[in-house]
């Protein structure tokens, strides 16, 4: 038997327009499942340091079950870029769910004072962050990692140690 012409262009008609309806249903399902988080830094001053550049590596986050690691290869000058308003430092779309841990690693630290900049020692390479948030789909939320640095830096040692609190 063979087909014919018109009959070929309601089956290909057919295949299309399933093929549009999946697509859709696919997209917002998506939606529905994934939410946004975007991810901010912030601090405060401290007297006699005129700037203080972290570079950041990655985000980690976890889901109560385990963790996920978002790469960042972000630098950043907390003094330049995030003093006047948090600084958005990542956007990550992740699953709908309760998450309950937030990481930051750090992968190093320059403090200017005296006119020059210099390397400080990273007492650890993270911040380690309690706070349940519950994601859901569709949403986005935002949350800060908040520096002080007046407990974070010693300057006689080149000693940073960094601890945030996420709000």
């Amino acid at each position: 038997m063979r087909l014919t012409l018109k009959a070929m262009s309601i089956i290909l008609i057919i295949i299309l327009v399933t093929s549009a309806s999946g697509i859709i249903l696919y997209r917002e399902h998506k939606i529905d499942t994934t939410g946004n988080i975007e991810f901010y830094i912030d601090s405060d001053e401290i007297h006699n340091v005129t700037g203080v550049i972290l570079g950041l590596e990655q985000i980690g986050i976890y889901n109560g079950l385990s963790w996920t690691n978002h790469s960042l290869n972000v630098t950043t000058n907390l003094y330049q870029d995030n003093i006047s308003s948090p600084g958005l430092i990542a956007e990550i779309n992740l699953p709908a769910h309760n998450y309950s841990r937030f990481m930051l690693y750090i992968y190093s630290a320059e403090v200017g004072f005296d006119g020059s900049y210099h390397n400080f020692s990273l007492v650890s390479g993270y911040t380690d962050n309690y706070y349940d948030i519950s994601l859901r789909g569709g949403s986005t939320m935002k949350l800060t990692f908040e520096f002080r640095l007046p407990g974070n830096l010693n300057v006689s040692n080149r000693t940073f140690d960094p601890v945030t609190t996420v709000t």
